[in-house]
């Protein structure tokens, strides 16, 4: 492992500006400025500059380059359009496995007490269709679903499980959707076949609308839970819901070659520019990302400050403290 780490790093739009500089300033102090910000651009801000296209060719260059990237929020049109850069970025870099931690947060009134994870698969299903509306105003919808392409989330799930807890559910809608739901139930007994046989892992299976259910009611049965791309977004933004909000929900998406880390939330242009906006979520992906480049130490110290910086009064507006962003990672970096 090298002693500095290089890192595509792209800002994104609105708030992103803000939480990303706050991000930096952590890390930079966590590793000692061992770190190299490779600068890059993508998003709305980015297609206005430079002839509407939202991810230009150097920036994927720059991430197959140096292998890692973090991400600011990123604006996506609603209706038409440009088509989201988060799945660009996942389909262009094959970023199979998204993965999304909930842990509870100590200090938040909101947070409840679980510590799961939802690991989406990142490039098929209905985020890769095709759509088109006939004369009749009727809209097909034309998604792809492989069995090789689910396996390798599967996989990353499977890793994720054997080092926690060693449980593992499968959340899908069989009963409804029957040849795809086969289709992967098939990828997912395939992988996990050893790992039940040999190393104790636990599985289970759940529809997803029980599924989801059953993760508000008990998050503290769950310990990863793996599905697809749509099931996945949704399963994450409520997995997010029960630790605080998406403010404080971080995020990873890996594939083979590649990883890019990123803050769930979007781009908030309400309150773009006016340094209020809460960095947590950033700063924990940036742990992530520390990790994943085996900078175990460094990942786990901006972890437990933040979450003492949290726990001991000091936090941003939507934490229900006083404290600007500017404040609140002064806050941390005086813990550290």
């Amino acid at each position: 492992m090298s002693d500095r780490l290089s890192v595509v790093a792209i800002e994104g739009d609105g708030i992103g500006h803000e939480v990303f500089k706050a991000m930096q300033r952590v890390v930079d102090v966590v590793m000692d400025h061992r770190i190299d910000w490779i600068p890059a651009l993508a998003g709305l801000e980015c297609a206005e500059a430079n002839g509407g296209d939202p991810l230009p060719q150097v920036t994927l260059d720059l991430i197959r380059k140096h292998r890692v990237a973090i991400k600011g929020p990123t604006t996506t049109p609603s209706g038409g359009g440009f088509k989201s850069v988060n799945v660009r970025l996942r389909q262009e870099l094959e970023l199979h496995s998204c993965v999304r931690p909930a842990l509870h947060i100590p200090g938040l009134a909101k947070s409840r007490l679980c510590d799961l994870m939802v690991v989406r698969e990142g490039v098929e299903g209905y985020y890769d269709c095709w759509e088109e509306r006939n004369k009749h105003d009727v809209v097909f919808a034309h998604a792809r679903f492989s069995k090789a392409g689910f396996m390798r989330t599967v996989r990353q799930a499977t890793r994720i499980a054997l080092s926690r807890h060693k449980k593992l559910t499968l959340v899908l809608k069989t009963n409804i959707l029957k040849e795809w739901g086969a289709l992967y139930t098939e990828a997912f007994n395939e992988v996990v076949d050893i790992a039940v046989k040999c190393d104790g892992l636990e599985t289970n299976y759940l529809h997803m609308d029980a599924a989801l259910m059953m993760m508000i009611m008990y998050p503290e049965r769950f310990d990863v839970i793996v599905t697809e791309n749509l099931f996945g977004d949704v399963m994450s933004d409520a997995a997010a819901g029960l630790v605080g909000g998406l403010g404080v929900a971080p995020g990873a998406c890996y594939g083979d070659e590649y990883a890019l880390f990123e803050a769930v939330h979007g781009s908030a242009p309400d309150i773009a520019g006016r340094g209020i906006a809460n960095p947590t979520a950033l700063i924990l992906s940036s742990a992530m990302m520390l990790e994943y480049d085996g900078f175990h130490h460094e990942a786990q110290l901006i972890r437990e400050t933040v979450l003492r910086t949290i726990l001991e009064g000091d936090r941003t507006g939507d934490m229900g403290g006083t404290l600007n962003t500017e404040q609140f990672t002064d806050a941390i970096l005086r813990r550290l």
